[in-house]
């Protein structure tokens, strides 16, 4: 094997597929990116056998062949080289791997690539076709709400895609808040129901660009494949039952106002610098009356903080006053990822969830549930 490529056009490959890779992996070979050279270029690929990646990088080869290098070492060197251009040969007196340039040589302990596993093609014909820059923000407003991996409950850390003819809804939760969001589709001619790994859709969120080029999305059995350009990325699907969200998501609210996304979102960044209980941290109260909304942190022995912002009345609901305590930090994530620019609040009582809209319209939905405080659990 041999062939010269750019170093930027390697190194932005290699760069997702080390990701891939897991440090404890069970197998040696599981630590390795594996290299195919052929006639339409070098062919990537890294696997930890949950979820994987395969690229097809543009290359001169001179000599075909395949071998598998330690991804995340090979990644390293290649990114702080200088050169435009690098040179990758299978050296057969040694039986290593060469990385050179001018002025530069890297061997590198290889193993033989037949030991690899085969990794997934696109499953059937069970697909639907998106842009990048539509998936992608779609995305980023659902995965910060995921949970983080935890054994009792692996299914939160994962989110819900539902396909159901013209629409497409993903949502995450983590017992604590739940982001959901719908996009209308090319109709087609299958539903599912499946649970993604929120660890796969991070990577995959890296790689999407802000373009309308298609990202193909194949609904496998028990895998689910994302098909962009000349990269590939699948992952297994977790198994379980996902919560019923429904029934997180308020029927109805006793207050709805719009607000300036950014001056709401600073004022609770402010606001939570002083709430320090260790018990409830973040902890702020959500008052809402006539044209403003005010937030108020206490916490003994440290201070107190009051924010008011103003905000814009919606139609007349049933309360004129409600005061909610929530943490904080379930907020700010949700409102420094959002990119609206007027978001709708929607507040009932003190034991029930808020909910965060986009000014107009309902694709998008964000449930946050509140904090008991003291008094009002000596009130029960």
């Amino acid at each position: 094997m041999k062939f010269t490529c750019e170093k930027k056009v390697l190194e932005g490959a290699l760069s997702p597929l080390s990701r891939m890779v897991s440090p404890k992996a069970t197998l040696p070979i599981l630590e390795n990116i594996l290299l195919d050279a052929g006639k339409d270029g070098v062919k990537l690929a890294a696997t930890d056998l949950e979820i994987g990646m395969k690229t097809l990088v543009p290359a001169k080869v001179e000599e075909s062949g395949s071998v598998t290098v330690p991804a995340r070492l090979f990644f390293e060197v290649v990114s702080h080289l200088d050169e435009k251009l690098i040179e990758v040969e299978m050296e057969t007196e040694t039986g290593m791997l060469e990385l050179k340039g001018e002025g530069f040589k890297y061997q590198f302990n290889v193993l033989m690539s037949d030991e690899y596993p085969v990794l997934p093609d696109t499953p059937g014909e069970n697909k639907i076709t998106l842009t990048q820059k539509a998936f992608k923000e779609v995305l980023k407003e659902t995965l910060f709400a995921a949970a983080p991996v935890r054994e009792d409950n692996p299914v939160l850390t994962g989110l819900l895609f539902k396909l159901d003819k013209e629409v497409l809804t993903i949502v995450a939760l983590d017992g604590y808040r739940l982001a959901k969001r719908s996009l209308k589709i090319a109709k087609n001619t299958f539903s599912r129901t499946l649970i993604v790994p929120s660890r796969a859709l991070s990577e995959l969120i890296k790689v999407l660009q802000d373009v309308d080029d298609p990202v193909e999305i194949y609904f496998g059995e028990h895998q689910i494949v994302f098909k962009l350009n000349e990269t590939i990325l699948f992952s297994r699907l977790l198994e379980g039952q996902f919560p019923q969200f429904e029934r997180v998501i308020p029927e109805k609210s006793d207050v709805v106002v719009k607000v300036e996304k950014e001056s709401f979102l600073q004022a609770l960044r402010r606001a939570s610098l002083l709430a320090l209980d260790r018990e409830s941290p973040k902890l702020v109260k959500l008052n809402l009356k006539g044209n403003k909304i005010s937030i108020t942190a206490n916490t003994q022995d440290v201070g107190q903080a009051y924010e008011e912002v103003k905000v814009e009345t919606g139609k007349k609901t049933e309360k004129e006053e409600v005061t909610v305590a929530f943490n904080a930090k379930y907020w700010i994530d949700a409102l420094s990822t959002l990119d609206f620019e007027k978001i709708r609040i929607e507040l009932g009582s003190s034991t029930n969830p808020g909910v965060l809209k986009p000014e107009t319209g309902d694709d998008f939905i964000y449930v946050v549930m509140p904090v008991r405080t003291v008094s009002e659990l000596v009130k029960v």
